[in-house]
């Protein structure tokens, strides 16, 4: 963000329009939509406060082109897979997944600290790569039957990544547990 006395976030891409929120300068944001070109300073980008729930409109020309990854958008799960290794953590779970290529090469799976074994199948309800995921039923190595599904949508990689490093991309992985 360029801004540093704030940016003001609104209900709808309109400086007239009810402030919902402000920005301070050390807040990261997720770009979830724009009204022009996301080079045009005069347009209007949807946010999201990574580090709060706030989401609300603000000017572009208040963001730095590294507030949105173009390496990332509209990019297939499949094609972003082939880019990048995935490191998918539930914290609340105990569950972390890591592996590389859309093969799952190199998979590693545990379950609080313990081995598990997971099935991977993909989903996809249309041809926008936003309606992808990744689904994953998480068995310990000791029980057959599943004890967690989870799933990383597309959002999950492209929207509400932590960080990308070394060819890393760290997802958001949503866990419920199974009865």
């Amino acid at each position: 963000m360029l801004n540093y006395s704030g940016v003001n976030l609104y209900e709808k891409p309109d400086s007239n329009s009810k402030i919902l929120a402000k920005l301070r300068y050390s807040d990261l944001v997720v770009v979830k939509n724009v009204t022009r070109k996301f080079s045009d300073p005069e347009g209007f980008i949807l946010v999201k406060n990574v580090n709060g729930s706030e989401t609300g409109w603000a000017h572009r020309k208040n963001f730095t082109d590294s507030d949105y990854n173009p390496a990332l958008h509209n990019k297939t799960i499949h094609e972003l897979m082939e880019k990048y290794s995935i490191i998918a953590v539930n914290e609340d779970a105990g569950i972390t997944l890591t592996w590389k290529g859309s093969k799952f090469e190199d998979l590693d799976c545990s379950l609080k600290n313990l081995p598990c074994s997971p099935q991977i199948s993909f989903e996809s309800q249309g041809e926008s790569p936003r309606k992808e995921k990744i689904l994953i039923l998480i068995s310990t190595e000791s029980q057959r039957k599943p004890s967690h599904k989870c799933e990383i949508d597309w959002s999950g990689l492209v929207d509400f990544y932590k960080y990308i490093e070394n060819n890393k991309l760290d997802a958001y992985l949503s866990c419920e547990e199974l009865e």
